[in-house]
């Protein structure tokens, strides 16, 4: 069964303007330290910034209504698997936040991403499925 599904559009000079003008403090406060590890590989870090940017924006539209503020985006990466699917890890308080819904639903949240670009666009799509606890 769904539980949630988000979306989020961006376009990348604004996260271009935001990382020039703030550089580490912006990316130290919304990437966790998996993405900034990661990002230091990509020819074009701006588009790899904002497409995790809309992903985790898309998670959190994905919870609504219940967006009390205790989904942090460092707590979301997106990391990509051996073939280069994109991944969600949840970490910190925001792992605690989803557990003690999760253990309240008695069920088990599974996240489904899908991201995309079309320069200066950045699009991320998100699914919450359930799945019973076992």
């Amino acid at each position: 069964m769904i539980y949630g599904i988000g979306t989020d559009i961006i376009n990348s000079n604004r996260i271009k303007k935001i990382i020039n003008k703030y550089n580490d403090r912006f990316i130290n406060k919304f990437f966790g330290n998996d993405e900034i590890e990661i990002s230091k590989t990509k020819f074009n870090k701006i588009l790899f910034f904002s497409k995790r940017f809309a992903a985790k924006e898309a998670v959190w539209k994905a919870f609504s209504p219940i967006k009390f503020g205790c989904i942090k985006f460092r707590d979301v990466q997106v990391i990509s698997d051996k073939r280069g699917k994109p991944k969600i890890n949840i970490s910190g308080e925001t792992l605690k936040f989803i557990e003690n819904i999760e253990k309240s639903i008695n069920n088990k949240f599974h996240f489904h991403i899908s991201l995309s670009d079309e320069p200066p666009h950045a699009l991320a799509f998100v699914i919450i499925f359930l799945a019973p606890n076992k």
